[in-house]
């Protein structure tokens, strides 16, 4: 992947200040305890990942990450089989990729625990919202960072997805590192497709993603296989809904398919739920559009961006 620049990152005292004022700020759980076990056996990875990623929500969410987000690095994350590095590499792409992209606002809504509402849906009888909010949020941290879910008006979870932006030969891409139901199981799911004339919440999550990708000049959609997927204990069949999807077999997530798809003239039905979710959602996503930099002080290669605050200690992780 294209983010394989050199990660040899500054971090200072302040930074490392911060990071355990982040991880204690609560109460001490399961969370902290996993960090404190964990990170001796990948301190640079865990400590450069911190300080990035206290900035990044400093910046633009004005708040400290909770522990979970601390503890991404020191876990199975994104794929199967990456050493902390990677993953450390992984979601710098993403975010860098992310604030390169899109203005302050989506940034803002990214890094919030509080859902912020993307489409609004009308069935035969029920309503339902389309949000945007991070994974963690949604019990789905160790599968990608920008979490898409769908909820009836009162709240009840139908669906959720997470993904991860970042660059493949160069290329900007979106990768669904999971995508899982609702827990009120089945029930909950048939009614709401009936209610939306047929329209599947995970089918309206995908129609989401893609217009998330189209309004991002991104041309493919990785998604993760059931091989690579980093819980073993799931129900989902991630192929075998991939290749009803027409998505074909390839790439590090294991499948790919086009972000586009061909729009249809319709006036009733499925369809037209269809072209609505996808017309608002893309809507929404060109209207937080932004061609910017990342922010100097939140560059990957300048975790410390002033050369005053000193002492520092210089961790390489090449």
């Amino acid at each position: 992947m294209s983010s394989s620049q050199s990660l040899n990152l500054s971090l200072t005292v302040a930074d490392i200040a911060t990071h355990f004022r982040a991880l204690f700020a609560g109460q001490f759980t399961k969370a902290e305890r996993m960090w404190l076990l964990r990170a001796p056996l990948a301190p640079r990875s865990a400590l450069l990942w911190s300080a990035f990623i206290c900035r990044y929500f400093h910046r633009y969410a004005d708040t400290l990450p909770p522990t979970r987000v601390l503890n991404k690095p020191l876990r199975n994350y994104g794929l199967n089989g990456l050493t902390p590095r990677h993953r450390v590499k992984l979601m710098l792409a993403h975010y860098r990729l992310l604030a390169d992209l899109a203005d302050e606002r989506l940034v803002r809504a990214a890094c919030s625990f509080q859902p912020q509402t993307i489409v609004t849906l009308q069935g035969k009888r029920e309503s339902y919202r389309l949000n945007i909010c991070n994974t963690t949020r949604l019990a789905m941290t160790r599968e990608g960072e920008l979490g898409l879910v769908l909820e009836r008006a009162d709240g009840l979870l139908l669906g959720k997805i997470a993904l991860l932006l970042g660059e493949i030969d160069g290329k900007p891409m979106v990768a669904i590192g999971g995508l899982q139901g609702s827990k009120d199981g089945k029930r909950a799911v048939v009614a709401a497709t009936r209610d939306l004339h047929g329209l599947r919440p995970k089918d309206a999550l995908l129609l989401a993603v893609r217009s998330l990708a189209t309004a991002f000049d991104i041309e493919t959609i990785h998604a993760i296989n059931n091989a690579q997927h980093v819980i073993e204990r799931r129900t989902s069949d991630y192929d075998a809904y991939w290749l009803e999807r027409g998505a074909e077999p390839g790439g590090p997530y294991g499948f790919v398919m086009p972000a586009q798809i061909a729009t249809v003239e319709t006036s009733a039905g499925r369809d037209l739920i269809k072209a609505r979710l996808t017309q608002d959602a893309s809507h929404y996503f060109v209207a937080h559009l932004k061609n910017k930099r990342l922010p100097a002080e939140l560059s990957p290669d300048r975790v410390a961006a002033n050369g005053d605050r000193k002492p520092s200690l210089v961790l390489g992780l090449c």
